[in-house]
């Protein structure tokens, strides 16, 4: 009755110790799991000498992205993730963001670094390039670096 006893307690130890390394190991992945955060030289107020596109803006901060159109309200959308990759000789962001309306929306920006300094070109139309407003460098000599942990 004893050795039977003994059996079950050790089973139980056992049982006990796998879960405990279960959960440890669970909560280990968790953390790991790196949240992409907006390199502070992005931030900022961008616009672009293309005439299409004059008079408008984009704002970007750390929880909004904000359109000028030129005429009216700016679009004003909320971040809730942002993903990055390196693509040749930029770095393209994915800004998943919703509106006022809980609308989920995709916007697809490419950052990247010439001679005279960084530039932003979105998805649609590419060939458009977009540049901080001077006010705004606070970092002329900064190098892209922001996707190197993927």
């Amino acid at each position: 009755m004893k050795h039977l006893l003994m059996n079950e307690l050790t089973q139980a130890r056992r049982l006990t110790l796998f879960c405990t390394i279960f959960i440890l190991l669970f909560m280990l992945l968790l953390s790991c799991t790196k949240k992409t955060e907006l390199p502070s030289n992005f931030k900022g107020t961008w616009t672009t000498e293309s005439e299409q596109y004059e008079n408008r803006f984009i704002e970007i901060g750390g929880r909004l992205i904000t359109f000028g159109t030129g005429e009216g309200d700016p679009n004003v959308y909320f971040i809730k993730k942002i993903s990055c990759k390196k693509i040749d000789r930029s770095e393209e962001y994915i800004f998943t963001c919703s509106n006022t309306e809980d609308t989920e929306f995709k916007f697809i920006i490419y950052f990247e670094r010439d001679e005279s300094g960084l530039l932003m070109r979105l998805n649609n139309p590419r060939q458009v390039i977009w540049k901080k407003k001077t006010d705004e460098l606070a970092c002329t000599s900064c190098v892209l670096e922001s996707c190197s942990f993927i």
